[in-house]
């Protein structure tokens, strides 16, 4: 539903999907919602990978006891470890705003969820199909056993459908002026999503 809505408001066929998804969230979820976070096990993940070791210690230290020795099987939900894109660019870390933001919930949400079901009909090795938690939560971040990864365990993160569902009602809410009155939007000069 949010693809068809983002490709009636910036329609065109040439590889702005993923954009223009992201900027329809991005622009119209209610702000209640935290419909931007940064998922820090991700970008944690990516800095790991990448071995920037002071900017992984920078991360940790912005959220003690959720991560290394004795935390590996804590149940993390979004609102407890994940950060805005101020709070992470604030930290010694030295990331550019487009590499936070492809680590925003709605970039995310594409390249793991929306994507990998439409074109392989699966969730990426990213995502997970079932919640961590029962609480109330935006995401949950699953532990996976990962024998590659220096910890021997991984995140991955599920999408809580109740707040999915809140996602979609609130951009459909403040669309539908713009989409029954079929008014297209001009493209923006640069895309939330580059930065």
């Amino acid at each position: 539903m949010l693809s068809g809505i983002a490709a009636e408001l910036w329609p065109g066929t040439d590889r702005i999907d993923r954009v223009r998804f992201v900027e329809l969230w991005v622009r119209y979820c209610d702000a209640e919602l935290s419909p931007t976070l940064v998922s820090v096990p991700f970008l944690r993940q990516f800095l790991r990978r990448s071995e920037r070791w002071e900017e992984v210690h920078a991360l940790e230290n912005a959220r003690p006891d959720m991560f290394g020795l004795g935390h590996g099987t804590r149940v993390l939900r979004g609102g407890e470890v994940d950060m805005t894109e101020a709070e992470l660019l604030a930290l010694p870390i030295h990331l550019t705003r487009k590499e936070v933001r492809t680590y925003s919930y709605p970039a995310v949400f594409y390249k793991d969820v929306r994507s990998n079901l439409a074109h392989e009909y699966k969730l990426s090795d990213e995502a997970s199909s079932h919640f961590a938690t029962r609480l109330k939560a935006n995401v949950s971040y699953v532990n996976r056993h990962d024998p590659d990864e220096a910890e021997l365990s991984r995140r991955l993160i599920h999408f809580h459908v109740d707040w999915l569902a809140d996602v979609a009602r609130s951009i459909a809410a403040n669309v539908a002026e713009l989409v029954e009155t079929y008014k297209q939007l001009p493209r923006p000069n640069d895309w939330w999503l580059d930065g």
